[in-house]
């Protein structure tokens, strides 16, 4: 048995909100994996009930196949620690590395049945609490059968150097553990659909853009501190349309973004008089995008920003057979060929900041903001490249058709899932061959001990000596065998069987809590269960505690 597990998996978000980045990133694996991968059965862990009816929602949605649906599993997070203990997991992969990667090496370490790698993926690296995930990970029981997926080598580069710096700290008394997991490289995918677009003048018809224009487009969010300040292109593409005449070209900005964020971008375009060459598209339905990329003949993106790894929108647009015109920066660097698919645009950046040391405590979205402001693009040359494919259709057709063959060859989802695969095999037989039968399990250092760090608060805790009793309300309940309604989250923790077993025991006698454990342990999967069952009973006037 084959088995795929993975804690919070691949959804995020609803509908409205996943057209861009991680939220597509993901939800696009996730339904990759569950297509092509070869698995007898995928364990999806959810982090409480509105997730896991989310995700479910989203499986069904997905259009898989009936034998695909059987071999999925939905379980809430509760379930994880008897899950470990009960399967042979081949791998966990997780949607992400910093906010579960540690975590989970710890359960694995203490409960697992079978040693199983363990793999997350990176997508932004630029977050304030990078270094402290990087902290954890490297304190955490985690082996070299582990590993970090990156989608680029330049998220690689930024996540090693974030580890060197760590490692190599002042602040350590004695040499820290080095880093143990190894890092792949594994960029992100796009489906099938993805290249096969309606034909220009149809897409252009349903969008209502003129059928002889040059249309240039850009996708991405509307935001200068998490995509790119749109001026610097807004500016090009005046100087463009100069150039090449009035009504000869047209920038289509599409995007997501919040409220004063598209109403600034507008004004920028009105205050430059681009009002009837700039089409903008703010928060478009998911459908829209297929006739966008459908009906441009240039796609461009000149991100400033220290927020992507990789750049799934100039993919897209590749696999639509359009040339592509982007900043030289990030995982951008590797989409493409400079002058063969597309064109690369210089980027030009600082050494030195004044406010740097400042990042520990400032406010996010300004230090991204501030950091993306001395990212200068080459405006000239971004000019001579969109001008050269404005007036050369020969040219920017063959550069399109290339730009579809490596998007094919190298960013199917297909491919991307069978390089997973063969990464997980691999790392599932060094686990076998060398990994100890467990890591010793540790104490983990970074769980916030609730129960120990808040015993001070109550005036009591309960004890197995407690007596409990039932109550007027309890008897009620059980006559009528209904019980308060619970928290769809607390739900999962109690069943109404359970309840009422302890209160017709109670009916019988007061007793202890300890007495009541050995006459009903049967009726919970452990004894904390009942502890918390009893808590709630009585927190809800079914049995008082004395």
């Amino acid at each position: 048995m084959k088995t795929f597990g993975t804690t919070f998996p691949f959804v995020e978000t609803d509908e409205e909100s996943q057209k861009l980045g991680r939220h597509v990133a993901n939800f696009e694996f996730l339904r990759a994996l569950l297509k092509y991968s070869k698995f007898d059965e995928f364990h999806l862990f959810c982090l409480n009930v509105g997730h896991f009816d989310l995700t479910a929602e989203k499986l069904k949605g997905m259009g898989l196949p009936a034998p695909t649906l059987e071999k999925i599993r939905l379980f809430l997070y509760q379930h994880l620690i008897e899950q470990l203990k009960a399967h042979e997991y081949h791998v966990f992969h997780l949607g992400g590395w910093g906010y579960f990667l540690a975590g989970l090496a710890q359960l694995r370490a203490h409960y697992a049945k079978r040693f199983f790698p363990i793999t997350g993926c990176i997508h932004s690296l630029n977050s304030q609490q990078t270094p402290y995930h990087a902290f954890k990970a490297l304190y955490a029981p985690l082996s070299s059968c582990d590993a970090i997926v990156c989608s680029s080598e330049a998220g690689r580069q930024v996540l090693l150097k974030t580890f060197g710096a760590i490692e190599h700290s002042e602040f350590f008394s004695a040499q820290p553990p080095s880093f143990a997991p190894s890092t792949a490289i594994i960029p992100l995918g796009v489906g099938d659909e993805t290249f096969a677009m309606l034909p220009k003048q149809e897409a252009r018809q349903q969008l209502g853009l003129n059928p002889a224009s040059v249309v240039i487009l850009s996708v991405g969010r509307f935001s200068p501190s998490t995509k790119m300040d749109y001026y610097p292109l807004l500016q090009i593409f005046k100087q463009l349309t100069r150039d090449m005449g009035d009504g000869s070209v047209m920038l289509v900005l599409a995007g997501s973004g919040s409220e004063p964020a598209i109403r600034l971008l507008q004004r920028m375009v009105d205050e430059l008089g681009l009002g009837q060459h700039t089409r903008l598209l703010a928060n478009f339905e998911g459908r829209k995008k297929s006739l966008l990329y459908g009906a441009a003949d240039i796609f461009v993106s000149l991100s400033d920003n220290l927020q992507e790894t990789f750049g799934i929108s100039p993919v897209e647009a590749m696999a639509a057979g359009l040339p592509v015109v982007i900043s030289d920066i990030n995982g951008y660097k590797e989409l493409i060929d400079d002058g063969v698919e597309g064109f690369r645009v210089p980027t030009t950046w600082t050494d030195a900041f004044d406010m740097a040391e400042l990042a520990d405590i400032m406010n996010f979205d300004t230090m991204q903001l501030l950091f993306a402001q001395c990212m200068a693009v080459d405006t000239e040359v971004a000019l001579s490249f969109l001008r050269k494919l404005a007036r050369d259709p020969g040219h920017r057709t063959a550069m399109g058709a290339r730009a579809k063959e490596r998007a094919q060859v190298c960013y199917r989802w297909e491919h991307i899932i069978g390089q997973y695969e063969t990464l997980w095999d691999g790392l599932n037989r060094k686990a076998a061959d060398t990994a100890p039968p467990g890591i010793p399990a540790r104490a983990n250092p970074f769980l916030h001990d609730y129960l120990h760090a808040f015993s001070h608060y109550p005036t009591r805790c309960i004890l197995d000596t407690h007596r409990l009793a039932i109550t007027p309300a309890g008897k009620e309940a059980l006559a009528s065998r209904t019980v308060p309604i619970p928290y769809a989250d607390v739900a999962a923790m109690l069943n109404t069987a359970g309840v009422l077993s302890v209160l017709g025991v109670l009916q019988e006698a007061d007793m202890e809590l300890g007495v009541l454990r050995r006459r009903i342990e049967h009726a919970f999967a452990t004894p904390n269960l009942l502890t918390f069952t009893v808590l709630w009973m009585a927190k809800y006037c079914l049995i008082r505690i004395s």
